[in-house]
C-alpha cells in the first residue's frame, strides 16, 4: 500500500466513531505494521571506521546454513504457527529465513562461525548469533520508527504516539548492543539450553540473560531455573523454549512450577505468562476447542491494551535453531 493510501486508511480509522477502541486499535496496528514492510535499509547495518554504518546496498541473506534444518522446515509437517493479531497464520522457510540488514561482503566476515561450520553452541557462534539477530531487531525498530516519520512528519495521532516512543526506547538500547558488538567489548553471557528432540510441542518467547550450560540434559528443576531467569520488562533479548515431545511433557514441566504464577494447565500458562506464543500445528491441532478460543481472546486483549507489535509479523524467529535447541532472537 503507498504512502499515501496508508495515510488516508489511518485518518479513516482514527476518525471512525462506530468502532470500538479495541477494534480501532487493532486496525491501526495492521495498517501501521503493514506499512512498515515496506521500509528499507539504505545501506549495511555494519559500522565501519569512525564509527559510522557502511553505505553499501543490503543484499537478502538466508540465516541457514549447514545443517538439515533447512530440508526440515521446508517440509509442511515441521512449520509451526504464531498469532497475527486475533487469527493465526503459518510461517515457513520463504518468510523467516532471510534476513536483509548487510551487504554481501559484511554478512560473509560477521557470520564465518556460522556458515562454515555445524553449530555446536560455542562461545564465538553464540556472539555471533546474537549479534545478527540484534541487528535484525534493530532494524524492525528502525522500519517502525521510520514508517511513523513518513506517515505522520508532524502532528503524530495519540493511538501511535506511546507505541512509538516505546519502540525508539528499545532502537536505542539495541543500538548500543549493535555498537558494542561491533567494538568487540560485549560482555558474553547467554549460553544456549538445547533439547534432543526435533518435533517442539509448544514454544514462548521472553527476555532472558543467563541459560544452563547446554551439554547437560535439562531437566524439570533446571528449566525452573532457567524461567526464573525471564525477565518481564528486558525485551532486548528473547528466548524460545521448546517443550521436547518425548522427553519431557508439557504437564510434567508445569508440576514442578508455581501454580500460583501459572495456572493449573499449559494453556493457562501460555495465557498468563507468555507474550508471544508458537506451537506446532499437530498440538494445535487436537487442542479444545475451548482452549483454542481462551489462546485466540488472549492474544486479542494483548493488542486491544495498545501493545501493537505483540503477535505481530515483525517478531523475529530465528529458524536456524528451531528443531533441536533455544533459539536466540
Amino acid at each position: 500500500m503507498s504512502l499515501n493510501k496508508t495515510r488516508k486508511k489511518l485518518n479513516s480509522l482514527l476518525e471512525s466513531s462506530t468502532l470500538s477502541t479495541g477494534k480501532k486499535q487493532k486496525l491501526v496496528g495492521k495498517t501501521f505494521l503493514k506499512y512498515c514492510k515496506t521500509v528499507k535499509l539504505s545501506g549495511c547495518l555494519a559500522l565501519v571506521r569512525s564509527g559510522e554504518l557502511c553505505n553499501k546496498p543490503v543484499s537478502q541473506n538466508h540465516t541457514i546454513q549447514l545443517s538439515r534444518e533447512l530440508r526440515s522446515i521446508a517440509d509442511p509437517g515441521n512449520h509451526v504457527y504464531h498469532y497475527q493479531l486475533r487469527d493465526i497464520e503459518e510461517v515457513g522457510i520463504n518468510v523467516a529465513s532471510c534476513i536483509s540488514v548487510f551487504c554481501n561482503e559484511h554478512d560473509s566476515k560477521r557470520f564465518l562461525e556460522l556458515e562454515n561450520n555445524k553449530f555446536v553452541a560455542t562461545q564465538s557462534q553464540c556472539h555471533q548469533a546474537l549479534y545478527r539477530s540484534n541487528c535484525f531487531e534493530l532494524f524492525c525498530k528502525y522500519q517502525v520508527s521510520e514508517a511513523c516519520k513518513r506517515l505522520y512528519p508532524e502532528d503524530r495521532p495519540f493511538l501511535l504516539e506511546k507505541f512509538i516512543k516505546d519502540n525508539e526506547e528499545t532502537y536505542h538500547v539495541l543500538m548500543e548492543y549493535h555498537t558494542a558488538f561491533e567494538m568487540g567489548f560485549y560482555d558474553f553471557d547467554v549460553k544456549l539450553l538445547w533439547f534432543r528432540s526435533q518435533n517442539p510441542v509448544i514454544a514462548f518467547c521472553g527476555g532472558a540473560h543467563i541459560i544452563k550450560d547446554p551439554k547437560v540434559d535439562p531437566k524439570p528443576t533446571d528449566m525452573l531455573q532457567f524461567c526464573n531467569f525471564i525477565s518481564k520488562e528486558d525485551q532486548t533479548l528473547a528466548v524460545c523454549l521448546m517443550y521436547p515431545k518425548n522427553s519431557l511433557s508439557c504437564d510434567k514441566f508445569l508440576e514442578h512450577m508455581s501454580k500460583d504464577n501459572l495456572g493449573s494447565n499449559i494453556v493457562e500458562a501460555l495465557v498468563y505468562n507468555l507474550e508471544n506464543v508458537f506451537v506446532s500445528p499437530t498440538w494445535w491441532k487436537n487442542l479444545k476447542h475451548s482452549d483454542k478460543e481462551l489462546l485466540k481472546n488472549h492474544a486479542a486483549v494483548i493488542v486491544e491494551r495498545g501493545i501493537l507489535d505483540k503477535f505481530s509479523e515483525n517478531k523475529l524467529v530465528d529458524w536456524e535453531f528451531l528443531h533441536e535447541k533455544t533459539i536466540c532472537l
